[in-house]
């Protein structure tokens, strides 16, 4: 039975050292493939935390390369001294600051951070002062550089003054003045009037072709009926025609109203405390 239990106990033993080497040996080809890429790509930070983790997991021949290549970029990240003060020269506390818009977080130290070579914006909120950024350039392997943001020592409000009050203009208003409605009348009289001659007219002269116009046995008086009905009828058009243009030449011609008085209310503050106030 103890024989069992520790074949057993040896066998979990193993099975857990060999997850853990397993484990390590991912985290280790990981760190090593990852940091040579950020290498490359010139981000000298991110490729140190990755070497960082290769020390850690990687076995003795692996190990050499990492520490070769960490010693390199601590040599060319480039660090900053950032100060934060009023127009005075009197120290303020950030209460925000980012690099590149991503925040470094509340309490994070100002002094000797470490960041990429290369363009960089610092942007630095202080409480009651808004917020000011500036653009760096580091060179590869600048250290301490001293950054210094300065706020105005107090935050002016410039209160504008009240525009007067805006009075809008009234709309000048056009008077139709009767005659045009009576021409307008005329005009749709006269168009329903010669409108139905004509039709009628139209209707006639086919009933005549109908019937005695096969053997040109139509009487002349009919003719002469369907001629004068369209004869009338283009008459009474016409009058509607010219009736409806004089009704918009009336129109026309009609002077306009002059506009009404634009009410507007102002109130002006007045001695102890009084208000006066009026319209015009």
């Amino acid at each position: 039975m103890r024989v069992v239990v520790c074949a057993i106990a040896f066998t979990l033993i193993a099975t857990t050292a060999r997850a853990d080497d397993a484990l390590r040996n991912e985290r280790c080809a990981s760190s090593y493939e990852s940091a040579q890429l950020l290498m490359k790509s010139r981000k000298l930070i991110d490729a140190s935390r990755e070497l960082e983790t290769c020390l850690a997991s990687c076995p003795g021949n692996l190990v050499r390369d990492c520490e070769k290549w960490i010693d390199e970029q601590r040599r060319c990240i480039a660090s900053v001294e950032l100060e934060v003060h009023d127009a005075s020269g009197a120290p303020l506390a950030a209460e925000q600051v980012e690099v590149d818009g991503r925040s470094l977080g509340a309490g994070k130290s100002l002094r000797n951070f470490a960041v990429d070579p290369g363009v960089h914006v610092f942007r630095v909120t202080v409480l009651g002062r808004g917020a000011r950024e500036v653009t760096v350039t580091l060179a590869q392997g600048e250290k301490s550089r001293n950054v210094s943001i300065v706020f105005a020592s107090r935050i002016d409000v410039a209160i504008a003054p009240s525009a007067p009050p805006v009075v809008p203009k009234a709309p000048r208003e056009r008077r139709i003045p009767a005659a045009a409605y009576v021409l307008t009348g005329v005009a749709i009289a006269s168009a329903i009037v010669g409108g139905a001659l004509v039709i009628h007219g139209i209707a006639k002269r086919a009933d005549l072709a109908s019937t005695c116009g096969a053997n040109g046995g139509c009487d002349a008086s009919d003719l002469d009926k369907v001629r004068a009905e369209w004869l009338w009828g283009g008459i009474a058009l016409g009058v509607g025609g010219t009736s409806l243009g004089a009704a918009a030449i009336v129109f026309a011609v009609t002077p306009q109203n002059p506009p009404q008085a634009a009410q507007a209310i102002a109130k002006v503050p007045a001695p102890y405390g009084l208000w006066v106030s009026g319209s015009w």
